[in-house]
């Protein structure tokens, strides 16, 4: 009995434990900016980040600015150009892949590439209405 209270205090503490650390990690993430859509990856953010560290002067910040918002929309389309390109990769391998498997095994496939389209499709609406 007192072995299972030992073992039922100690998941409560890892339970615990685990909450604090995605609180805390979910108030960092803001205070960086990723609840308002930003990410680590995004690269126009990680530009506004790496002005941010140099510490500009507010003339500098005034100079700099139009810059760093100028290379945002040109690194997103960049972006969206490798994604298309890496869509077209998997796509091709996919349908040469393809013939290769039983019935089910296509049908399952057939699903996976289904569930992909509405994901992406899902991410574009998100980002343009986000982007409004």
């Amino acid at each position: 009995m007192k072995q299972n209270l030992i073992i039922f205090a100690i998941g409560v503490l890892v339970l615990a434990g685990f909450g604090v650390s995605v609180i805390a990690g979910f108030n960092v993430g803001q205070a960086q900016g990723i609840a308002a859509g930003r990410h680590w990856r995004d690269n126009a953010f990680a530009l506004e980040k790496a002005t941010m560290a140099l510490n500009l002067s507010a003339d500098q910040r005034a100079r700099v600015e139009p810059l760093v918002v100028e290379a945002g929309p040109r690194i997103t389309a960049i972006e969206a150009d490798a994604r298309k390109k890496k869509h077209e990769v998997i796509d091709n391998a996919l349908t040469q892949i393809r013939p290769l498997l039983k019935p089910d095994q296509q049908k399952k496939l057939d699903a996976l590439q289904k569930a992909r389209e509405d994901l992406h499709s899902a991410r574009d609406r998100v980002r343009a209405l986000t982007s409004e």
